[in-house]
């Protein structure tokens, strides 16, 4: 969590805090911790299944947008 919120530009604990929510909002635990190790619950396994699409659209979101806006008519 710390690298994520590095890479994000935040906190660990806000990393963390965000997770909570999202666990709050969905009514489930997405998350084992023992110790030091972190791994995915079942339902964690579900979410990452449905969003990973969404995830790697997002990732491809500047270029496709680069690439349509390219193809608009040039204004004077």
């Amino acid at each position: 969590f710390t690298l994520a919120g590095r890479q994000l530009g935040l906190s660990a604990s806000t990393v963390w805090e965000q997770l909570r929510a999202l666990e709050r909002m969905l009514g489930c635990s997405l998350l084992n911790r023992e110790g030091r190790s972190i791994e995915l619950t079942a339902e964690g396994k579900v979410l990452l299944q449905i969003i990973q699409p969404h995830i790697e659209a997002i990732d491809s979101l500047k270029r496709l947008f680069d690439e349509g806006r390219a193809r608009l008519s040039p204004r004077l």
